[in-house]
C-alpha cells in the first residue's frame, strides 16, 4: 500500500479575524487613548510581521489628523484598530 505525504496548506499573507465588540458608546464614557503593555514573544512576533507587511505595502495611519506612514509598532496597532473601527461604523 502506498503512503501519501500530507502537505501543509500554504500560509496566506492575509487573515480574516472576527472581533467581538460591545454596544456603541453613548458619548459620555471615558475613552482611553494610551495603552502600555508587555507582549508575549508570540504577540511580539506577530506584531513584527504586521508592522513589516504594512511598511512594505506603504500603508498609512491617521495620526493627529494627518496621514503618516506606518513606521512604528504603535502605528501598526493604530492601523489595526482603525480597520476594526471602519467596519464597526
Amino acid at each position: 500500500m502506498a503512503t501519501v505525504a500530507k502537505q501543509k496548506p500554504a500560509k496566506s499573507d492575509a487573515i480574516i479575524v472576527e472581533v467581538p465588540l460591545g454596544e456603541p458608546l453613548n458619548g459620555t464614557e471615558y475613552i482611553t487613548r494610551h495603552v502600555q503593555l508587555q507582549l508575549t514573544e508570540r504577540q511580539g512576533a506577530v506584531l513584527k510581521r504586521l508592522y513589516k507587511a504594512l511598511d512594505e505595502r506603504g500603508e498609512q495611519v491617521n495620526r493627529q489628523s494627518q496621514m503618516r506612514p506606518v513606521n512604528t509598532y504603535a502605528h501598526a496597532i493604530a492601523w489595526l484598530l482603525d480597520r476594526i473601527a471602519d467596519d464597526a461604523e
